[in-house]
């Protein structure tokens, strides 16, 4: 013979009553109806993996070799750090232009001198 398993007296959602429970007293359920307990919220977590330490090399990095400065932007901004990451961005592409211009030769003058 087998024997039927039964809940354990208990609450447990209503089934028609949304947001409510009901209480079952391990053989019947009975009139007793009470609000779902309220869920606590989840705290706020920091993003994790872009400390301080890391955002200063980023900007350093940002300044003396610009297209590792603007990767470390992009993950910046991806990993929550919206405002540091825009400006690694902004401060790689100008010292981009700035080493792109002192390092490549001034070719706007001429050499001909008229003979």
């Amino acid at each position: 013979m087998s024997q039927q398993q039964v809940a354990p007296a208990g609450w447990y959602p209503h089934p028609s009553m949304v947001g409510t429970q009901r209480y079952w007293d391990g053989s019947r359920w009975t009139d007793h109806i009470a609000p779902m307990p309220m869920l606590a919220p989840m705290p706020m977590v920091r993003a994790q993996g872009m400390g301080d330490g890391v955002l200063v090399v980023g900007y350093i990095t940002a300044i003396f070799i610009p297209v590792v400065g603007f990767i470390i932007g992009i993950v910046a901004m991806s990993k929550g750090r919206g405002g540091h990451g825009a400006a690694m961005l902004v401060i790689s592409i100008v010292a981009f232009m700035f080493w792109l211009n002192a390092l490549t030769p001034d070719t706007t003058y001429s050499t001909y001198n008229g003979y």
